[in-house]
C-alpha cells in the first residue's frame, strides 16, 4: 500500500466510537517518521520520531528493554569499527559500560561497572577536578588498595590515615627507600619515623643515635644555675662548688662525697645545713699555704 501525497501522510487508528489512539506520520516538515499516541479520550499523549539524520526522540519519561532475557543492554556503534558502546544489566544486579572494537563479535572490555551491592570498579585511571566522599565521622571514607584508609574524623581540617587490619594503626610511606611515617596504635601517643626514631605528646623523642630520649640526654649535659637562692640544694648537672675541709683531709680526685650547706655562704662534708642533691665529685683542691686547710672544687654529675 502506498500513501502518495507532498504534504504529510497520515495513516490513523481509532476506536469504533471514531476515537484517534494513534498516528503514524510521515512528516515532511520534520524529515522524519513519527508514531503519536493518544489516551482514551482522544487526547494526544506521547511521539516517537525518527528523524533521517540519524536521531531518535521520544517524548516520554520511561523507555523499558528486555525482561525475558538473563540481560538486558543499549548499543552505541560508530561510523568507526573499532569504536564501538554498549551499557548492558545483567540479572545478578551487575551493570556494565562496555567498548568492543569488533562490534561486540568477539570482545568487549569494561570500562566501567557497578555490582549487586552498589559497588563501582574502574579498570583504569580516573580523573576528575576533585572527589568528595560522602562518608563522615569514622576515618573510612576512601580505601587505597587492601591496607588503608583515608577519611573524615569530624575534625576540622583533619585527614584520617588507618589500616585496613587495625583501625589504630596509620602509616605514609615516602618514596622507595622504606621509611614510613605514622602512629602504631598500640603506643598511641607515639609518632615513628624510620626506623626507631619517634616523637611523644610530651614533647620527648627517641634518637636511636644516642640510644636514648632526648629528654634524658639533654638532663646529662653541663647547665648553668641560674637562680638566686642562698639555700639552693638543687643544681644542674655541671655545676661546680668550692668546699673547704680541714687540715689534711684530701679529697682523691673524681671522688665522690655528701655535701651540705654550711652557714651562709660555704659548703661542707657534713653538719646540720640542708644536703645538696645529687651526686658531686671532687675535681682537685688547693692547700692553703701554711694552714694545711684545704679548698676543694666539686662538680654535680648526677
Amino acid at each position: 500500500m502506498y500513501i502518495l501525497s507532498n504534504s504529510d501522510r497520515v495513516l490513523a487508528f481509532q476506536s469504533a466510537a471514531s476515537v484517534t489512539r494513534g498516528t503514524i506520520v510521515s512528516s515532511q516538515a520534520n524529515a522524519a517518521m513519527q508514531i503519536g499516541v493518544w489516551n482514551t479520550s482522544g487526547v494526544f499523549q506521547q511521539l516517537a520520531s525518527w528523524h533521517e539524520t540519524g536521531l531518535y526522540s521520544w517524548s516520554g519519561h520511561i523507555a523499558r528493554l528486555g525482561g525475558n532475557g538473563s540481560s538486558g543492554e543499549i548499543q552505541l556503534l560508530t561510523n568507526n569499527n573499532g569504536h564501538s558502546y554498549r551499557m548492558i544489566g545483567v540479572n545478578d544486579g551487575g551493570l556494565y559500560i562496555q567498548r568492543s572494537s569488533d562490534r561486540f563479535v568477539s570482545n568487549a572490555p569494561t570500562l566501567l561497572s557497578w555490582s549487586g551491592i552498589s559497588e563501582a570498579t574502574f579498570p583504569s585511571n580516573v580523573y576528575a577536578p576533585r572527589f568528595i566522599a560522602t562518608a563522615n565521622g569514622d576515618g573510612q571514607a576512601i580505601k587505597v588498595g587492601d591496607d588503608v584508609w583515608l577519611g573524615d574524623i569530624n575534625q576540622a581540617d583533619t585527614l584520617s590515615v588507618r589500616g585496613q587490619t587495625n583501625l589504630a594503626n596509620g602509616w605514609i610511606q615516602f618514596g622507595y627507600g622504606g621509611n614510613k611515617l605514622g602512629v602504631n596504635g598500640s603506643v598511641g601517643d607515639r609518632l615513628y619515623w624510620g626506623g626507631g626514631f619517634f616523637i611523644q605528646s610530651d614533647g620527648n623523642m627517641y634518637m636511636p643515635m644516642w640510644g636514648d630520649y632526648l629528654g634524658n640526654v639533654v638532663n646529662g649535659k653541663a647547665g648553668i644555675y641560674t637562680g638566686s637562692n642562698r639555700d639552693e640544694t638543687n643544681f644542674p648537672i655541671g655545676h661546680t662548688i668550692l668546699v673547704e675541709t680541714g687540715n689534711g683531709d684530701i679529697k682523691e680526685r673524681n671522688s665522690a662525697h655528701a655535701i651540705y650547706l654550711s652557714s651562709s655562704y660555704g659548703y661542707a662534708f657534713g653538719g646540720a645545713g640542708a644536703q645538696l642533691a645529687g651526686t658531686w665529685r671532687a675535681r682537685g683542691g688547693y692547700d692553703s699555704p701554711g694552714s694545711g686547710a684545704w679548698t676543694y672544687c666539686f662538680v654535680r654529675t648526677a
